[in-house]
C-alpha cells in the first residue's frame, strides 16, 4: 500500500489529481488544475492532522471533502466527522473506515428523508 511520505508528496498529489478528475470531472475542469492542487495540497495538511498517511485513506477523505465541504470535519452540521477521526483507540485506516460508515449513513437517511 502506498503511504504518503514527504518526499512522495509531488507523486502522491498527481495520482490524487487523476483519481478526482475520474470521480469528478466537472467540478475539476471549473476549479482548474492549478486549485485543485492547491485543495489537495490542503486537504493533505487537515487528514494529517488524524495521522491519516495512507493514500487510499487519504483519497477517501478527500471525496468526503468534496462531498461535504471542505471543512466537513469541523463542521457542526457533521459531529460524526469529527468523532469518527478522533476516536480513540483506533488506527486512523479504522477511523477512515468508520468516518466513510457514518457518512454513507447521513446520505441514507437524507435520501430517505427527502423521498418522504
Amino acid at each position: 500500500m502506498a503511504v504518503l511520505g514527504r518526499a512522495n508528496d509531488v507523486g502522491t498529489e498527481d495520482r490524487a489529481v487523476g483519481h478526482l478528475q475520474h470521480c469528478i470531472p466537472g467540478v475539476c475542469a471549473s476549479l482548474g488544475e492549478p486549485a485543485l492542487r492547491e485543495v489537495i495540497r490542503w486537504g493533505r495538511k487537515r487528514a494529517r492532522r488524524y495521522e491519516i498517511e495512507n493514500e487510499a485513506d487519504f483519497f477517501r477523505y478527500l471525496n468526503l471533502m468534496f462531498m461535504f465541504g471542505f471543512e466537513f470535519d469541523t463542521n457542526p452540521e457533521y459531529p460524526w466527522a469529527s468523532r469518527s477521526l478522533t476516536a480513540p483507540g483506533r488506527s486512523p485506516s479504522a477511523r477512515m473506515n468508520l468516518l466513510v460508515d457514518y457518512a454513507m449513513l447521513f446520505c441514507s437517511q437524507n435520501s430517505e428523508e427527502r423521498s418522504e
